[in-house]
């Protein structure tokens, strides 16, 4: 029996050399970088969720903190008592912004006369109300507001009751919203 032997010049391979020994195989390295890969893409998709989670968490807390602050305010800027003007007047200047304010004072001004004239009264009750527009700023909301009136002028001493729409525009300021505007619908 002849045994050929067979060597490949120029890498210093054998058949003889290598024959008990085996290469590493290149699998776990590849499935360890594949695993990685698909960690970091499903960590990633995960952030990404739970952070637009949060988001529509705030929004939605915006928007029930504008819904809930129009209605309030709607309810403030409906009831009035000719006894006591300077207290409404006061109330709502207090929840506005400061143009608002100044606007809100002038209207007071101009309907005094004939509020306490007609010895009136007002309550404002909210319907509904329903969020129209909303951002980090501004948030305008539809408000259902009826109101039970009195005054000399009514026959009736239950008064009336005047059912309006007014749209309230909202303004963020730090952590509350003041009232903007105060518009009929």
């Amino acid at each position: 029996m002849t045994r050929i032997s067979e060597t490949y010049v120029g890498d210093g391979y054998s058949p003889a050399e290598t024959s008990g020994a085996s290469k590493p195989s290149r699998i776990p390295v590849v499935l360890v970088a594949i695993l990685a890969v698909v960690s970091a893409v499903l960590g990633f998709l995960y952030w990404d969720a739970s952070r637009g989670q949060q988001q529509l968490l705030a929004i939605e807390e915006l928007r029930a903190e504008a819904l809930d602050d129009a209605s309030r305010y709607a309810e403030l800027f409906g009831t009035y008592d000719f006894e006591n003007l300077d207290e409404n007047l006061n109330g709502v200047k207090a929840i506005s912004t400061p143009e608002y304010a100044e606007e809100y004072e002038s209207i007071v001004e101009e309907l005094s006369e004939v509020i306490l004239a007609a010895e009136a009264r007002s309550v404002g009750t909210v319907a509904n109300a329903g969020v129209q527009e909303l951002t980090d700023e501004v948030a305008v909301v539809v408000v259902f507001l009826n109101q039970q009136v009195t005054n000399l002028l009514i026959e009736d001493p239950a008064g009336r009751r005047d059912p309006s729409r007014i749209v309230i525009t909202l303004q963020r300021d730090g952590d509350q919203w003041l009232l903007r505007d105060a518009q009929p619908a």
